[in-house]
């Protein structure tokens, strides 16, 4: 892999990260104003995404950028993110 596609990634890694670790994820998770129960379940999805290379995400983010350039790839921040979630609770169910 090239020294930029890794620095890239490891940027973007962070973001990530800090959006987890920061809370922000579980504020914009409370905006859908889901059950106690449901709320348990998300935060234990988070709790264990922690970490990670985070390729999914990165991967999702490139693919919007190669069709929509890179002036707006914030606004596909959240939704490279899901994924990235979404991943987890796939594995945790494969593993049940």
């Amino acid at each position: 892999m090239s020294n930029k596609f890794v620095e890239s990634l490891n940027e973007y890694k962070k973001l990530c990260d800090d959006y987890i670790n920061d809370g922000s994820i579980n504020e914009f998770l409370s905006s859908f104003n889901l059950d106690r129960e449901m709320g348990t379940y998300i935060s234990a999805l988070v709790r264990h995404s922690k970490g990670g290379k985070r390729i999914r995400a990165y991967l999702v983010s490139l693919g919007y950028c190669l069709f929509a350039g890179f002036e707006n790839v914030h606004k596909v921040f959240v939704p490279s993110l899901s994924y990235e979630l979404f991943q987890t609770g796939i594995l945790a169910h494969d593993d049940i």
